[in-house]
């Protein structure tokens, strides 16, 4: 009933992440609320996101409201790293009992055990919601550290001021910022967004996910599937699939520094002034996008 902007993730989160409720009559219901005057303007979080939208929902009344403005980091929060170790770290909600399998907890886990055999100034760093069974399976590998209480701002930004590489399969965008803020360069699954928030050799290490998710640009197929798919990150014998490409990402990081700071540089930069991810750019436009619809 009221005047309304809408913040766009995907547009599977307009019918509850449940893809059969996506029919015909459901989407012409979202295409008539859009191109409604109640609705002023659409800002799509990503780029995947204006295309999710734009090939699942018929936006020829309405594409003049759509913006993309993307998530933005602080510059201001970056620490010097004075420590002999190098550290990865893995966040998922604590709240959540299995955002740590979904992010794709088991393939960090294990390529972390497989790392720990052969490197020894390493640590993990997991704070997430982790299955006790796990943490007794897994809590003898040297220099993994469980983190499954809250974390204040403060604590949560001191893990990150100490972390050096985001080993985390299926990353949100708001934790991928937050590595830019810190400049931790990320080695991840290319699902969704993260072909466009992780460079590829520049900011970090994208691992084709099609075995898991299929191919992104058959939508529909894509999102048909999707809960199954995430499914198939909480079977061990599917996720050890993955282990040894992760494995060999991380290894390319921990001998090769140079590559790595060049990485930590690239990767901060994003978020600099003038930056892509440039937290005052993305203010200014929210504020532009906005500001018009004020009463």
């Amino acid at each position: 009933e009221f005047d309304f902007i809408l913040d766009l993730e995907t547009v599977l989160g307009l019918v509850n992440y449940d893809y059969s409720k996506l029919d015909k009559k459901c989407k012409k219901y979202i295409s008539d609320r859009l191109a409604s005057e109640k609705c002023k303007a659409i800002n799509c979080w990503n780029k995947f996101a204006y295309l999710d939208l734009i090939r699942l929902i018929d936006c020829s009344r309405f594409k003049n409201k759509i913006n993309i403005i993307p998530f933005g980091g602080d510059d201001s929060k970056l620490q010097k790293r004075h420590k002999k170790s190098l550290n990865f770290l893995f966040v998922a909600s604590i709240n959540n009992p299995i955002a740590f399998k979904t992010k794709g907890g088991l393939i960090a886990l294990e390529t972390y055990s497989k790392l720990s055999k052969k490197y020894k100034n390493i640590k993990f760093f997991l704070r997430a919601n982790i299955d006790k069974k796990l943490i007794k399976e897994y809590k003898n590998i040297p220099g993994l550290v469980f983190l499954e209480k809250y974390l204040s701002n403060e604590k949560m930004n001191e893990l990150f001021s100490y972390s050096d590489i985001l080993l985390e399969p299926i990353p949100g965008a708001d934790l991928m910022s937050k590595c830019m803020e810190f400049a931790i360069p990320a080695i991840s699954f290319d699902y969704e967004y993260a072909f466009e928030i992780i460079i590829n050799k520049k900011t970090g290490f994208l691992i084709d996910s099609s075995k898991i998710f299929g191919d992104r640009k058959n939508l529909d197929e894509y999102f048909k599937n999707n809960n199954e798919n995430y499914k198939l990150l909480s079977k061990k014998e599917e996720c050890l699939k993955f282990v040894p490409e992760f494995v060999e990402k991380c290894e390319i990081l921990i001998k090769n520094r140079k590559l790595f700071n060049r990485m930590v540089k690239k990767q901060h930069s994003l978020v600099e002034n003038g930056g892509k991810y440039s937290l005052k750019k993305r203010n200014q436009k929210l504020i532009n996008l906005i500001s018009p619809h004020m009463i």
